[in-house]
């Protein structure tokens, strides 16, 4: 059955100002969509720039026959490329800390005296932070209530345009949102360049 949902949003511009929206109506591909994706929708729609923060309220899903096609229906599947180091034994991410361990819990050697004769088994183990290779420190790294990696889609960090703000450490050790102010930063990768030059 067709699904529509009805919300209300906020946004919020970098550079001041905001616009709201009451009993916002769009039809949905399924029983669910993401407040992320509802807001994308909007910026996308409206043509906004400058985008901060983005609130989706009172969001309601109910059945209803859909007017036009589902903002949320994907065309095709995204092909993504892992380019992530290897992680092998010893390797060094970040100094400081521990490298990782690969080794055998159980040798094949050592598991000789524990089965009957020729039969072996091979038990890996594996010890490491989860800093460790390529990795990608998420809200919950800094933020208690924050989203750990397995409640962010892997779109978030792929084919984004980039912008970068230098903010010199000379000038300030702390980044703040005033920092941001003025940028085009939504669905962007975000550096702060703190060295000077």
């Amino acid at each position: 059955m067709d699904k529509r949902v009805k919300f209300d949003f906020e946004i919020y511009f970098t550079n001041g100002g905001s616009i709201k929206g009451e009993d916002f109506r769009l039809d949905i591909a399924g029983d669910h969509i993401s407040d992320k994706e509802l807001a994308d929708y909007i910026v996308a729609d409206l043509r906004l720039l400058m985008v901060g923060q983005t609130k989706i309220l009172n969001k309601e899903i109910f059945n209803e026959v859909h007017k036009r096609k589902p903002v949320n229906e994907k065309a095709g599947s995204d092909l993504f490329i892992d380019l992530s180091h290897t992680i092998e034994d010893g390797l060094v991410t970040y100094k400081g800390l521990p490298a990782p361990i690969i080794c055998d819990y159980l040798s094949r050697e050592n598991s000789k005296a524990l089965y009957a004769e020729g039969t072996t088994f091979q038990i890996g183990k594996i010890e490491m932070v989860s800093n460790t290779g390529t990795y990608i420190d998420c809200p919950f790294h800094r933020f208690e209530d924050g989203k750990d990696l397995s409640e962010v889609g892997l779109e978030c960090f792929t084919d984004l345009d980039a912008i970068v703000i230098r903010v010199p450490f000379s000038d300030t050790l702390e980044i703040t949102e005033e920092h941001l102010k003025n940028y085009e930063i939504r669905n962007r990768a975000v550096l702060i360049h703190t060295r000077l030059g």
